[in-house]
């Protein structure tokens, strides 16, 4: 090896030492932090029927896209835009709805944190959910309940949050996994037709 190619190649070695401790640091110091936060959950639900008792609207939903964010007191929120697939109580198929949800990216101490409430993971864009919601005097709606107030749907089952993630703590008694969303439409109709 003649001694301008070993100088080449040392040159190179530097070169590349170099653009990968940089893209190391830059990846490491851009790595956001996920910072879990306890939320409030007033009551635990024992049924469907008093999720349905609490609720203004009930609807299998599919989530479209996230709309806008904002932070107020340290704690970040945004909403949902979500088309109404499955009308339940008080709600149309093909009916546009905002959700309000509590989580999201945020500055603090000039550094950036995902900051969510713990074992209440927002939904997802392109899931679909049974949701049970209350209005807001906003014209948007809120899960009631936390995690209790909405289950994941697909292929006409319906889950508990915390019966996928057992990471998820259990808030409440309604336990439900891969269950029919007939038979949940069916008890829920039952009881919205007597219920005061």
């Amino acid at each position: 090896m003649t001694k301008r190619a070993r100088s080449m190649l040392i040159t190179c070695v530097i070169l590349a030492s170099l653009f990968t401790g940089t893209c190391i640091f830059l990846y490491m110091n851009h790595q956001m932090e996920t910072q879990y936060i306890e939320g409030s959950i007033p009551r635990g639900y024992s049924s469907l029927n008093e999720l349905a008792a609490d609720s203004d609207v009930i609807a299998v939903v599919k989530v479209n896209k996230k709309l806008n964010h904002w932070v107020s007191d340290h704690l970040p929120a945004f909403n949902l835009e979500a088309t109404i697939l499955t009308p339940i109580f008080q709600s149309k198929h093909g009916e546009t709805i905002i959700i309000t949800q509590i989580g999201g990216v945020m500055e603090l101490e000039r550094k950036k944190i995902n900051r969510q409430l713990k074992d209440d993971p927002p939904m997802e864009v392109g899931k679909e959910y049974l949701i049970f919601a209350r209005h807001n005097d906003i014209n948007t709606y809120t899960i009631i309940g936390g995690p209790q107030g909405k289950f994941l749907h697909s292929n006409g089952s319906v889950s508990s949050l915390h019966a996928i993630d057992r990471s998820l703590k259990k808030y409440g008694q309604i336990d439900l996994h891969s269950f029919d969303i007939n038979q949940v439409k069916s008890q829920l109709s039952s009881y919205l037709s007597v219920a005061p």
